[in-house]
């Protein structure tokens, strides 16, 4: 399999590259995927969804990626985030950063950068990999959602404290992402939204 070489992007002024993943039903398959031409139209939300993720160390070992036939060398987070969020049959539409941007071409990556707040901003949403489950980091997000889901109000909040784990509470807020500046969580195998997510917070604040 050749090298990944990039297309160049379209002239228009929010022109970008969209990442089609392809569904496989193996999960040990190789990931395959298509990168396209995009162009982001009118502020309204588009049929993609935005991925945020901590690049990691990347000279902590590369993991090829197959994009429109081609091997794309990309970091171990990067590889895991798309072989939780790959299909078993439908595809997925996704723009990130790493791959949807040339980033030995510093002056489209300069005109990226400009449009990135649109691009997150007209995605279908935006989801978070934080990484691979860890310390109690199932139990930790459905804590927060049982406190979301009941609004935080103590007539409906009742919750005995043996039951919260809060090592793994501080666990998740203390991994690399939440030291970024982005939206939306999915740390696996569960997902949680940002406002489920921010609720304990929220509520100590008031």
């Amino acid at each position: 399999m050749p090298d990944f070489e990039y297309f160049p992007l379209d002239q228009g002024p929010f022109s970008t590259r969209i990442l089609r993943l392809l569904p496989s039903k193996d999960r040990a398959a190789p990931i395959k995927c298509q990168l396209f031409s995009y162009s982001l139209q009118n502020n309204i939300a588009q049929e993609y969804d935005a991925l945020s993720y901590v690049w990691g160390d990347q000279t902590d070992g590369q993991s090829n990626i197959s994009i429109n036939n081609q091997a794309f060398s990309g970091g171990k987070n990067l590889h895991s985030a798309l072989l939780r969020l790959r299909g078993f049959e439908f595809e997925r539409t996704l723009w990130v950063d790493a791959i949807c941007i040339d980033q030995n071409n510093m002056r489209e990556k300069e005109k990226q950068i400009q449009i990135m707040a649109r691009i997150y901003e007209q995605a279908s949403q935006v989801m978070v990999w934080s990484g691979e489950e860890a310390d109690n980091s199932t139990q930790a997000l459905e804590s927060i959602r049982a406190a979301a889901e009941a609004g935080f109000a103590e007539e409906q909040f009742h919750m005995p404290s043996e039951s919260i784990p809060i090592e793994g509470v501080e666990s998740l807020f203390q991994r690399t992402w939440f030291y970024r500046m982005w939206a939306s969580s999915y740390p696996t195998p569960k997902e949680i939204t940002w406002d489920e997510l921010a609720a304990p917070y929220d509520k100590t604040k008031s």
